[in-house]
C-alpha cells in the first residue's frame, strides 16, 4: 500500500483521474456480484437479454478499455497526449457505465448528445494526428484545408461505424442501443412519425459532425498557424514513427 501511495504522488492528475475511475469500476464489479450472487450471473449469461449479464460485460469491458493508451504506448511506442487519452477514458465511463448501468441516458435527456459531441471532437483529434502516422514518410507540406477535412470525415466515419454497430446489436442481441423504447418526453431531433430509433441515429450523426467540425476548425488554425507546434506535438504521439 505504501509503494502505491509513493507512486500515485509522482502521477499526474490525468493519470489519477484513471486510478479513480479503474477503482470505481471494481467497486462496482464486487458490488454487482455480492448483490446478485455466483447463480444471478450464471443465470445472466445462459438468458441473451439479461441484465446480469450485460452489467458485468460493460463494467469488464469499461475496466479493459482503461489500459488502451497506456497498451499502445508500451507495445507500439504511441504516446497519446495525456488530455486526450484522460478525456477519452471519461467518455468511455459515462457512457458504458454511468450512460447504460446507471440509466443517465434515461435520467438526462442531453446525456447521449453530450457525449456524442465530445466524442466527436476527440475523434477528430485522433484524426488529425493519424495525418502525421499516414504521410510523415512521405511529405507533411499539406494544406491546412485538407488535413481539416480529413478530421471532419475520419470523425463522421467513425460515428457512421458506431450507429451500424449499435443497429447490428439491436438486431442480434434485442439491445436498446438505438433507444427504441426511449420515454415519451425524450427530446430527440424529428418528428413523432419517424420513429424513437430513426430519430436517435440522426440526432447521433448530427452531433457527431458538431464535434467534428469542432475538432476540424481547431485543426485548421493549428496546421495552419502553429504547423511547428502541431508538427511537434504529433512526432512525440507516435515517436517509433519518426522520418
Amino acid at each position: 500500500m505504501k509503494r502505491f501511495f509513493a507512486h500515485l504522488k509522482k502521477t499526474n492528475y490525468e493519470q489519477r483521474i484513471t486510478y479513480i475511475i479503474r477503482g470505481l469500476l471494481i467497486i462496482s464489479a464486487v458490488y454487482f456480484l455480492a448483490s446478485f450472487g455466483a447463480d444471478g450471473v450464471a443465470r445472466g449469461f445462459e438468458q441473451a437479454n439479461s441484465s446480469d449479464a450485460e452489467i458485468l460485460f460493460l463494467i469488464g469491458l469499461s475496466f479493459l478499455l482503461t489500459f488502451s493508451f497506456e497498451y499502445l504506448e508500451k507495445k507500439h511506442n504511441i504516446k497519446i497526449p495525456h488530455m486526450i487519452s484522460t478525456l477519452s477514458i471519461i467518455v468511455i465511463f459515462c457512457a458504458l457505465f454511468l450512460g447504460e448501468i446507471m440509466d443517465a441516458y434515461s435520467a438526462f435527456w442531453w446525456w447521449d448528445d453530450l457525449l456524442h459531441a465530445i466524442s466527436g471532437v476527440l475523434l477528430g483529434l485522433a484524426g488529425f494526428l493519424l495525418v502525421y502516422y499516414f504521410n510523415s514518410r512521405f511529405s507533411m507540406n499539406l494544406s491546412p484545408v485538407f488535413v481539416a477535412l480529413f478530421v471532419v470525415a475520419f470523425s463522421v466515419l467513425i460515428g457512421v461505424l458506431w450507429e451500424m454497430f449499435e443497429f447490428t446489436m439491436d438486431y442480434f442481441k434485442g439491445s436498446n442501443m438505438q433507444r427504441w423504447t426511449a420515454p415519451e418526453d425524450v427530446i430527440l431531433l424529428g418528428k413523432e412519425y419517424q420513429g424513437l430509433g430513426l430519430r436517435d441515429t440522426m440526432s447521433d450523426l448530427i452531433v457527431d459532425l458538431v464535434g467534428g467540425v469542432l475538432a476540424g476548425g481547431y485543426a485548421f488554425y493549428l496546421f495552419g498557424k502553429e504547423k511547428r507546434k502541431a508538427l511537434k506535438m504529433m512526432r512525440e504521439t507516435f515517436g517509433a514513427h519518426k522520418k
